[in-house]
């Protein structure tokens, strides 16, 4: 639910304000005041507001569906920012520490999270239900 509190902050901001009343009982306790990981999230939103190159990346549409197929299987994709102008997606990621290294069962050694969460073939499928799509390839 914090990653889904995440993502619509860069939505729009009535995005983000619909997400905080729908969830109002989610995000805060009984006296008002947010649970601690939506304090953190705020931390997270405000230090990517800041930064500009994360800013750059963010520039685009937001939240676009596509489908399309893969090895014979219909696959659906949320892409959480396109550029069409400038030909790049991205995707917004969140995780406990940047540093920490996970147990790889598949490389049977310590990864970061982006290879113990495969997230690398993730972009992989959405590039080219990207190109499926839009008859080109986008740049992550």
């Amino acid at each position: 639910m914090v990653g889904s509190y995440l993502h619509a902050a860069f939505e729009s901001n009535e995005a983000f304000t619909e997400f905080k009343e729908l969830n109002h009982h989610t995000i805060y306790n009984n006296r008002g005041n947010k649970y601690k990981d939506y304090e953190k999230a705020d931390d997270m939103i405000d230090t990517i507001k800041n930064d500009e190159i994360c800013m750059f990346a963010l520039q685009g549409e937001k939240e676009v569906i596509y489908t399309g197929e893969l090895f014979g299987v219909g696959w659906k994709i949320k892409v959480d920012n396109i550029n069409h102008e400038r030909g790049f997606f991205s995707d917004l990621k969140s995780t406990q520490e940047l540093r920490k290294r996970h147990w790889s069962e598949k490389y049977n050694t310590l990864v970061s999270f982006v290879q113990a969460f495969d997230y690398v073939l993730q972009m992989w499928v959405y590039r080219e239900i990207i190109y499926q799509n839009t008859g080109r390839y986008y740049d992550l």
